[in-house]
């Protein structure tokens, strides 16, 4: 269910029935519920059951800013938009998995799998990185899955055998407030 079309505009994509079992309004507008869902011992695997609406829309400047910054990098195969980091913890980013996400906004294409069977090469793999994030080649060396032998990262294309469903969970994330800071 998404509560806003591409232009923004409130839609209802469909309607069902069903029990909450705890409901929040948050001060920036979200609306947060978890469904009454079957637990364990019921039944074996846990079952998903929460979920946010925004209903307070998003401003233009952050609307922008969301589809620039946010969307491109996608919540699957990488954990740029689901973790809690900084510029002091810039290690804990999963770099070779969002290399892809990150080529695609400086090309405005999808990364050509089949170029990259035997890893991507180390200067064009940290020039991709380093445009978007305030990292040195040597950091991303230490700190990235890097083969100095061959000067190549490691980089695998997702397909149904190593990834994990994270879109749904982490989709409604956006960008909420912006500051320009000085020198942009």
């Amino acid at each position: 269910m998404e509560s806003w079309d591409n232009s923004y505009n409130p839609i209802v994509s469909y309607v069902s029935y069903t029990r909450i079992d705890e409901w929040n309004y948050t001060d920036k507008g979200w609306f947060c519920y978890k469904l009454c869902v079957p637990e364990p011992p019921e039944v074996s695997e846990i079952v998903a059951g929460s979920e946010l609406i925004r209903v307070i829309p998003l401003s233009e400047e952050c609307k922008v800013l969301s589809e620039k910054c946010v969307y491109p990098l996608c919540y699957m195969g990488n954990n740029i938009s689901c973790s809690n980091w900084d510029t002091e913890y810039l290690r804990t980013i999963d770099y070779n998995a969002a290399y892809e996400y990150f080529y695609n906004m400086k090309y405005g294409e999808r990364l050509d799998s089949d170029k990259y069977t035997n890893g991507i090469p180390a200067a064009e793999f940290e020039d991709v990185i380093m445009k978007y994030l305030p990292v040195t080649a040597e950091e991303i060396r230490e700190w990235a899955v890097y083969d100095g032998e061959t000067q190549t990262y490691a980089w695998a294309n997702l397909g149904c055998g190593n990834q994990i469903m994270r879109s749904r969970i982490f989709r409604n994330i956006d960008i909420g407030s912006a500051v320009v800071n000085k020198g942009g």
